[in-house]
């Protein structure tokens, strides 16, 4: 995706008040991002409203730019080599399919939920099965 693209859809939605999904599939990161409750700022504080509009004249993405989506200090070991790899080796971010149908169905329950008037928090979420995986087994 352009960075232009995500932050016109973030400008867009909190004029016309409505929610942003976001899913990354590092990490199993779900962003829900509540402009229809009236949230300040863009991607729970991350982007400011000079960040944003410089994002939306931008034709690249910078470190700036893909660490406020991103937040690398989160990011697993495999994303960050894999990072490291963009341009030389690889042409974008790997994602796995089983990390990306997750990931759709996580952002499909979400959906949901804002849809029925359920409580659906503004907030950043790691729904990482690995994770999940290994507590389980220690």
């Amino acid at each position: 995706d352009q960075v232009s693209a995500k932050a016109l859809i973030r400008f867009e939605a909190r004029k016309a008040e409505i929610p942003v999904l976001m899913e990354t599939s590092d990490r199993g990161m779900l962003d829900i991002e509540r402009y229809d409750q009236g949230i300040e700022g863009y991607l729970h504080g991350r982007i400011s409203e000079e960040m944003l509009n410089d994002m939306m004249n931008a034709n690249e993405w910078s470190p700036e730019f893909f660490n406020a989506f991103i937040d690398l200090s989160q990011a697993s070991a495999r994303g960050i080599k894999s990072l490291e790899e963009v341009g030389t080796t690889l042409v974008g971010w790997p994602q796995l399919y089983s990390d990306v149908a997750a990931g759709g169905a996580h952002a499909t329950q979400a959906a949901r939920k804002i849809l029925l008037g359920d409580p659906a928090p503004d907030a950043r979420l790691y729904l990482e099965w690995d994770e999940q995986f290994v507590e389980s087994i220690d």
